[in-house]
């Protein structure tokens, strides 16, 4: 594959690596997403979907869970931008941050804690508020700009037992030193009316339910038109009809929100379902909405290939601890290689990428592959998925990273590499055309430490 395969700029491709390497990838990720809360016969629901997208055109970067549970009787969701990059005037990011993993982090803390419900909501709005105003100084100090321009809202919903209703609550989260955390609805008995609660991408769905465009009434189904019923009356419904109506939902969403003019319509799968009743907490989250994982008994064995990469993955951890980075470039697939310019030209970048680190204040404290490897049959050869953990300091402050290499090998060839977070779409069609679509490839995370 020539050099048209990727329309790049030289300028483009010192960046991209320098991306590829510490991955922090200048996808610029959101998440406008939709959240879903039911209230029925004493018993709630709360569902919220998975997809992570480019706030510039919608394009779905990867996949993050948006709902947790952080009592026995409570869950925690956020909507609205809730994963960033920070990118500076050039166009390089200098800094990854996702407020899911801070919901995950501060739900998992309070689940143990033994305090009152009430402060448990406080704690985790309190360390959400502090994670996004975090953010946003990071942003402004390092990039000299941010991307935090929409509404991102926590909800929280569930039973309280010492007041004896359900409710759900919500915050914005907003930079401003007063956190409020408003009541949204309470429910004391079966008969409460107004049983849906939405968040995030909100208009398609109102409207719908509303049934104030009956046009729309053609878009449902007639099991969903029975359930609608049903949860609008006191008869007890099951969990598997509660579920598929949630889902019914999401997917009218999905398929009307944007057509009709309502909304961006940037949501997606898996959608994480939980059942909340007056002593538990229960995950209904179907398994077919979890992503499909791509294995296969007939998979020979790879103990070769695991030694050649082992070599690589071994000196890649020793030249990145050197502040070397030159072996990197060396290691890259062939075809995105002469695609960026030629090995000769990627060497001769190496002490531009030696003086942006240290303008960056990055440090490489650590780099390590982990095992097992996954391997993949290609038309001609295959891919292999190295995952790996490091921890690197940026401007003193620790950030530990998860990530992977994508190995690929053409019959005939040894193998080449890629760093998997900057693997787009657009890339993998260009030049893995035959990846296997039904496998999910790992998420890349970063916590601060």
């Amino acid at each position: 594959m020539g050099k048209t395969g990727v329309n790049m700029s030289w300028n483009k491709c010192k960046n991209w690596w320098l991306i590829l390497i510490f991955l922090f990838a200048s996808r610029q990720s959101s998440l406008s997403s939709l959240v879903i809360s039911l209230y029925h016969n004493e018993t709630m629901y709360i569902a919220g979907d998975s997809a992570a997208t480019m706030y510039a055109n919608g394009e779905r970067t990867h996949t993050v869970q948006k709902v947790y549970p952080f009592s026995d009787t409570c869950c925690a969701a956020i909507t609205g931008f809730v994963g960033y990059d920070l990118t500076n005037s050039a166009g390089k990011t200098n800094f990854s941050m996702s407020l899911s993993d801070a919901l995950a982090r501060a739900c998992a803390r309070q689940m143990t804690n033994a305090v009152s419900l009430e402060k448990k909501i406080e704690l985790i709005t309190f360390n959400m508020h502090e994670a996004y105003a975090r953010y946003y100084d990071l942003a402004k100090n390092w990039a000299g700009q941010t991307n935090a321009s929409e509404d991102t809202m926590l909800q929280f919903v569930g039973y309280d037992t010492d007041k004896e209703f359900f409710f759900v609550r919500s915050c914005k989260l907003d930079r401003t030193n007063a956190l409020r955390i408003k009541l949204t609805k309470e429910y004391h008995g079966a008969n409460d009316t107004t049983p849906f609660t939405l968040q995030g991408e909100v208009t398609f769905l109102q409207t719908l339910l509303s049934g104030e465009k009956p046009e729309l009434t053609h878009l449902i189904s007639d099991k969903f038109t029975a359930t609608a019923e049903q949860l609008a009356s006191t008869e007890p419904v099951s969990d598997s009809s509660v579920t598929n109506f949630i889902l019914e939902m999401y997917s009218l969403h999905v398929a009307n929100s944007a057509r009709l003019g309502y909304s961006q319509g940037w949501v997606g799968t898996p959608y994480h379902i939980f059942k909340i009743t007056k002593k538990r907490v229960t995950d209904l989250t179907p398994e077919q909405s979890a992503g499909t994982k791509y294995t296969s008994s007939a998979i020979p064995s790879h103990a070769s290939d695991d030694k050649e990469i082992d070599v690589v993955m071994e000196k890649l951890e020793k030249t990145f601890l050197d502040n070397d980075y030159s072996y990197a470039f060396e290691v890259i697939y062939a075809p995105i290689m002469e695609a960026m310019g030629g090995k000769e030209k990627l060497l001769a970048a190496v002490p531009v990428l030696k003086e942006q680190m240290k303008q960056q204040q990055l440090i490489m404290i650590s780099w390590k592959p982990q095992k097992p490897y996954s391997y993949l049959k290609k038309d001609a050869g295959w891919y292999a998925v190295i995952p790996y953990v490091s921890e690197m300091t940026m401007a003193g402050q620790k950030v530990k990273v998860t990530g992977f290499q994508l190995g690929i090998k053409d019959d005939g060839s040894p193998w080449g590499f890629v760093t998997g977070d900057n693997l787009t779409p657009e890339m993998l069609n260009t030049y893995f055309p035959d990846f296997p679509k039904d496998f999910e490839l790992p998420k890349t995370q970063r916590q601060i430490k």
